[in-house]
């Protein structure tokens, strides 16, 4: 009894631990955009330090969804291996005692290699995201500090999307009067990070899809054991912030595509938009996650767990 209370006192830490980065995750991304539109509001044209604020918010959701992860496992681990646990004292004189020991077996095997499958889903999300978020900011921050390497970066974009043609780039000079701008390089940046950021909308696309179906097959496979810890809002939080990682910036993005007049077709209305949104939904996350894990209801779900096992 002493062993299993000790064992219990550390999944609990470890759960405390998961937590708390969960519950951070919204309150990150409410304080990038609220930064992002600061910025845009000093200079509408300023896009880039908006959009890397925003990579910082994406590089955190990726700790988040990791610690959602262990902390699935931990509850599943706690709650499943005593009800599917494989008694080891079978009858050997009784055949039909030995046949459900290896089914039973044998289910378990099955269920632990499918939880496996499901975490690799959200594990290339937490490794996609976080890399590519990371690498952004590492390259942008070098453009910063270097810009007139962004000159010479362009041409070598170019050059890899038409790789048969020659192209040769020149800025128009009413650019330089007519924008906040001061610098070509300046302007070379920001149109060599709206070409990246296209391809990175294309590849959150399918890594969220990825993520969001391990999701949900999680909730679905595992709702009857996580039942103790009153997993629905929980799940809700999680999936609440991959449909807000990704559907949103496609639709504001498509939105503006088919527009040809109106606000939706000015860009400056578009990113806005997008950072007020991001702030409302970042505080509707926050409450699903107040709820999901209130200290009320944990106590509750940890007498329960108790009892269950």
């Amino acid at each position: 009894e002493t062993r299993y209370c000790g064992a219990d006192a550390v999944a609990s830490d470890r759960a405390v631990q998961y937590v708390f980065v969960i519950l951070a995750v919204p309150a990150t991304y409410g304080l990038c955009a609220l930064t992002a539109m600061r910025f845009l509001s000093a200079n509408h044209e300023d896009t880039w330090k908006a959009e890397g604020m925003m990579n910082a918010a994406e590089l955190y959701s990726a700790i988040g969804l990791f610690a959602f992860q262990r902390f699935l496992e931990l509850s599943v681990k706690e709650l499943s291996g005593h009800t599917l646990a494989v008694p080891d004292d079978v009858d050997s004189t009784c055949n039909h005692c030995r046949e459900n020991a290896a089914i039973l077996s044998q289910h378990n095997v099955l269920r632990k290699r499918f939880r496996q499958l499901i975490s690799a889903g959200l594990m290339q999300y937490v490794v996609l995201v976080f890399s590519c978020s990371a690498l952004e900011m590492f390259a942008k921050t070098l453009d910063w500090m270097y810009p007139d390497r962004c000159q010479a970066a362009l041409p070598v974009m170019a050059g890899l999307w038409f790789p048969h043609h020659e192209i040769s780039l020149t800025l128009n000079a009413s650019m330089l009067q007519d924008s906040l701008h001061t610098r070509e390089s300046t302007i070379a940046c920001e149109d060599l990070w709206n070409t990246v950021s296209l391809l990175m909308y294309v590849a959150n696309f399918f890594t969220c899809s990825i993520a969001l179906y391990a999701v949900l097959q999680y909730e679905q496979t595992y709702s009857a054991v996580l039942e103790p810890i009153g997993p629905f809002w929980k799940f809700w939080g999680v999936k609440g912030l991959l449909s807000v990682n990704f559907l949103q910036k496609i639709v504001i993005t498509t939105l503006g595509a088919v527009a040809t007049d109106g606000l939706m077709s000015r860009s400056i209305f578009r990113n806005m938009l997008n950072f007020v949104l991001l702030c409302v939904e970042a505080a509707c996350l926050a409450l699903i996650n107040t709820c999901a894990y209130a200290p009320e209801s944990g106590s509750i779900h940890r007498d329960r767990l108790r009892e269950h096992s």
